[in-house]
């Protein structure tokens, strides 16, 4: 409930817990961020609606032993202060979210770009007609198959499951690996 409603309606208590949680370590002055707010970590990718990322910040105010032994340098900050850094902090994860997204897809297009300039060279040397070129022509899928057929070997004998060898097969493996 925490990470899907607006600052502006979460309690002055919840607010400051909050801010304490994503303060850097509990010290310092201000709103500083944890590497976990930049997107650095595959969780924080997930929506807020999410289970895995909704549980992060409901467990602020549930009262467990170590929220409360947290400091109070946020007791004195205004709820207009407090709902400024929250909502500051969401934008900004928001924006990692984004940049991520934008990597990824990046990296997709450029995979599937080699991928098919792969294809269209051994295509063009079966063109040329020549047993020289169908030779190339040969090696070039060959090299093609036998690198997506290992992709896709290791991700089955490792474990990865189908949906890893499937994306395997369809040369997304880079980014799977990445995600």
């Amino acid at each position: 409930v925490i990470s899907a409603a607006p600052p502006e309606v979460l309690p002055l208590t919840v607010l400051r817990e909050l801010a304490e949680k994503h303060s850097k370590g509990g010290q310092g002055g201000g709103h500083k961020q944890l590497e976990s707010d930049s997107g650095s970590e595959h969780d924080d990718f997930r929506p807020e609606t999410d289970p895995v990322s909704a549980t992060d910040a409901d467990s602020v105010g549930q009262g467990n032993s170590s929220n409360k032994q947290q400091s109070h340098r946020f007791e004195n900050t205004s709820r207009e202060e407090l709902v400024r850094m929250e909502t500051e902090r969401r934008a900004s994860k928001a924006q990692a979210r984004a940049e991520q997204l934008w990597i990824w897809t990046t990296v997709l297009a450029f995979s599937y770009v080699d991928l098919v300039t792969t294809v269209v060279v051994g295509l063009q040397y079966l063109d040329m007609g020549t047993a020289q070129g169908t030779r190339a022509a040969h090696v070039t899928f060959a090299m093609l198959g036998v690198s997506v057929g290992v992709q896709a070997l290791l991700a089955h004998f490792t474990g990865q499951g189908e949906l890893a060898v499937l994306v395997s097969v369809c040369g997304g493996k880079p980014l799977w690996d990445t995600f």
